[in-house]
């Protein structure tokens, strides 16, 4: 779901990256979790299919980016998500990851 000030959600472009690289990124960028327990991968066409975009963000790290094109009514971002999430893989990690402060 879309952060309701922004109107976006933060991804990181992962692609030929290993689980390791992975794990770095996350442990040193999503310092507001608390534990990290694993993660979604969707591919790129998933997300124009549904008419939403991905903006490059590249201020914090150089493979950030946003999904932008949100509607504004809740109920149309619960479809996205949903329609989203079932084209996505889970992956979930044997042990969580404890992000750096």
């Amino acid at each position: 779901m879309p952060k309701k000030k922004e109107n976006d959600v933060s991804v990181y472009r992962t692609t030929l990256l290993k689980e390791f690289n992975i794990r770095c990124i996350a442990a040193n960028q999503l310092k507001r979790a608390k534990k990290i327990y694993g993660r979604a991968e969707i591919r790129a066409k998933n997300i124009y299919a549904e008419t939403l975009y991905i903006q490059p963000e590249i201020s914090s790290h150089f493979r950030h980016a946003n999904i932008i094109g949100w509607p504004i009514p809740l109920d149309a971002q619960r479809h996205l998500a949903n329609a989203l999430a079932l084209k996505a893989s889970r992956i979930i990690w044997d042990t969580p990851l404890i992000p750096r402060k």
